[in-house]
C-alpha cells in the first residue's frame, strides 16, 4: 500500500451508518422493554432500558449530524420539489391534522383530571 495515499473518513456515511445500526437496536429493546412493563423491576429490564436509551441518544444526535452535514443537499431538494408539493397542500394539511386529532384523542386519557 502506498504510504502517501491518504484514505479519509465521509462524516456523511459515518453519520448515516450510526443512525442506522442504532437504529436496529432501538426496536428491539423498545418491543422487550414493552413486554417487560408489567413485570417487577429487573437486572434485565435495567440493561435492556440503559441499551435503548444509549441507542436513542446515538440516533438522534447522528440524525442531527446528517441533516447538518447534508443541509446544502436537502435544502437544494426541498426548494426544487416546493412548487410540486404545493400540488398537495390540501392533502398535506389534511393528513397532518388527521395524525395530530388522532394522537391527541388516543393520549387525551393522561389529562383527565378528578
Amino acid at each position: 500500500m502506498n504510504p502517501s495515499r491518504r484514505t479519509y473518513l465521509n462524516r456523511r456515511a459515518l453519520a448515516s451508518l450510526f443512525m442506522l445500526f442504532s437504529f436496529t437496536l432501538l426496536l428491539p429493546s423498545g418491543i422487550i422493554l414493552h413486554h417487560f412493563a408489567s413485570a417487577s423491576f429487573q437486572p434485565t429490564q435495567y440493561l435492556l432500558m440503559t441499551v435503548h436509551n444509549t441507542a436513542a441518544i446515538i440516533f438522534v444526535s447522528s440524525a442531527v449530524s446528517h441533516v447538518v452535514f447534508n443541509w446544502k443537499t436537502i435544502s437544494k431538494y426541498m426548494l426544487s420539489k416546493a412548487a410540486r408539493w404545493m400540488m398537495f397542500k390540501r392533502g398535506l394539511v389534511i393528513s397532518a391534522a388527521g395524525v395530530a386529532g388522532l394522537i391527541a384523542l388516543t393520549t387525551s386519557h393522561v389529562f383527565h383530571l378528578n
